[in-house]
């Protein structure tokens, strides 16, 4: 069998080793007689055999007192992670666990989440940026105006709640434009083989991260708006 150098690397292993691969209920040994380069399968490094290797991990011995069955549902009520739970400790050689477990089991499938999930992060970081950006920018803008209030007796915490009032306006409309263009989106994403899934948890955790940036880039201006002397406001209006 010819291993990637990768895999390698990972298991502490050299040429001459042999590797166990585990399917059906049973085990299958290797010799690892070469080593390639030539990437990896859905984020895993990659085993390169004969088909005969493959058939036989992929459909197991023909002998009738090897069992058949590597894989079963079960369906029970109550708790899935209890249910489990309670198939491995009560039933020797067998591991069990809950739907979202074995899909995370996969080959792959941990990796391309974790993926995933820095894009979202990421995306999240650069909208707070750009919203908090935003606001600052817009209240330097209004540093004249906002001096005229205070010369006419508004105080800092009154002109301070004005902005987040408005801030949580705009964020308000930005979001429910932001979830209606998504909705309209999907189905022509799906039209053109791109999995996506709209969820209401996913989409109500995402609006209030993002209305709690917006609010929080509020304050930062806010900030700024308490130090605005009325009589250097004026003057640079002039």
């Amino acid at each position: 069998m010819l291993a990637d150098a990768t895999i390698l690397n990972q298991l502490g292993r050299r040429l001459g080793d042999r590797l166990t691969v585990p399917s059906r209920l049973a085990t299958t040994e290797f010799e690892i007689v070469g080593t390639v380069d030539r990437g990896a399968f859905s984020l895993q490094p990659v085993l390169y055999g004969s088909l005969q290797d493959w058939q036989q991990i992929r459909y197991g011995a023909t002998d009738a007192s090897v069992p058949e069955a590597s894989f079963v549902l079960v369906k029970g009520g109550g708790d899935p992670k209890a249910l489990a739970a309670g198939l491995t400790s009560g039933v020797p050689g067998v591991e069990a666990g809950t739907p979202s477990q074995t899909v995370d089991a996969q080959p792959g499938i941990a990796g391309i989440r974790n993926t995933v999930r820095a894009v979202v992060g990421f995306g999240l970081g650069v909208g707070a940026l750009v919203i908090g950006a935003f606001f600052y920018v817009l209240t330097i803008q209004k540093v004249a105006q906002i001096g005229v209030l205070k010369a006419l007796g508004a105080t800092s915490w009154f002109v301070s709640r004005q902005l987040l009032l408005q801030v949580a306006v705009i964020a308000a409309a930005g979001l429910s434009l932001a979830v209606l263009a998504a909705f309209v989106t999907a189905p022509m994403l799906e039209g053109v083989d791109i999995p996506v899934r709209l969820t209401p948890g996913g989409i109500a955790l995402t609006t209030v991260l993002l209305t709690a940036f917006a609010l929080v880039a509020a304050a930062v201006s806010a900030r700024r708006i308490t130090r605005i002397d009325p009589l250097i406001a004026l003057g640079q209006q002039q």
